[in-house]
């Protein structure tokens, strides 16, 4: 594997993480600041009040998007492996 096949690699992973991960906090961060302002309204400052709608909303993304991350981690998972035989096979390396 040389230096542009492992950055590449390297700027893929970056992409599937931020594509795994970026929806479930997009959603707790939007609905974490709705919570906070309710809170600041309301004058009501109780802990629960804040983690039980973020891990709702958190687990709802997750539900909904969940195929599509598991394709891309799939998909990259299948590339990095075929990158790595790639690599064994163009080294002489048994594999």
């Amino acid at each position: 594997m040389d230096a542009i096949s492992f950055l590449t690699l390297c700027g893929e992973a970056m992409r599937v993480t931020a594509l795994v991960a970026g929806p479930p906090i997009a959603a707790a961060f939007v609905v974490g600041g709705i919570v906070a302002m309710l809170q600041a309204v309301t004058q009501v400052q109780e802990m629960t009040i804040t983690f039980v709608p973020k891990v709702v909303a958190i687990v709802a993304v997750l539900f909904l998007a969940g195929t599509a991350s598991l394709e891309a981690l799939q998909a990259f998972g299948l590339r990095s492996t075929e990158l790595v035989k790639e690599y064994k096979n163009v080294a002489g390396r048994p594999g």
